[in-house]
């Protein structure tokens, strides 16, 4: 009996954040396509730089106190270093409400694919 939620998955990574499917069974991506690029740019987006203990380059520039408009450069090059399969674009818009308060969009694409919209 096979754990996955798609049995036609050749080379199973679990997707990030980790899930279950409405059967109960892993939310899993096949290996190199959009979305397992899309889940690999999650991980780093939420990961702190310096927090993942086996590989302390991993993730991005906390931008808990950066100034406003908020500096995405940073957060593109740690991306694109971190996930060569990704191509990115980085919009930050402040609040209507409260300009202190940041929004940032992110669209990813893979190498050689039509580019997704994911939004942090």
């Amino acid at each position: 009996m096979s754990i996955y939620i798609t049995p036609n998955v050749e080379n199973p990574h679990f997707n990030s954040p980790f899930g279950l499917g409405t059967n109960g069974r892993v939310l899993v991506n096949d290996q190199n396509s959009i979305s397992d690029v899309e889940s690999a740019i999650f991980d780093i987006l939420v990961c702190p730089l310096g927090a993942k203990l086996g590989d302390p380059t991993f993730g991005i520039p906390s931008p808990l106190f950066s100034t406003v408009p908020l500096d995405t450069s940073g957060i593109l090059q740690a991306c694109q270093q971190l996930e060569p399969r990704a191509t990115l674009t980085i919009d930050s818009i402040s609040n209507v409400f409260n300009a202190a308060i940041q929004q940032m969009t992110v669209q990813v694409g893979a190498v050689g694919s039509p580019t997704e919209t994911t939004t942090s």
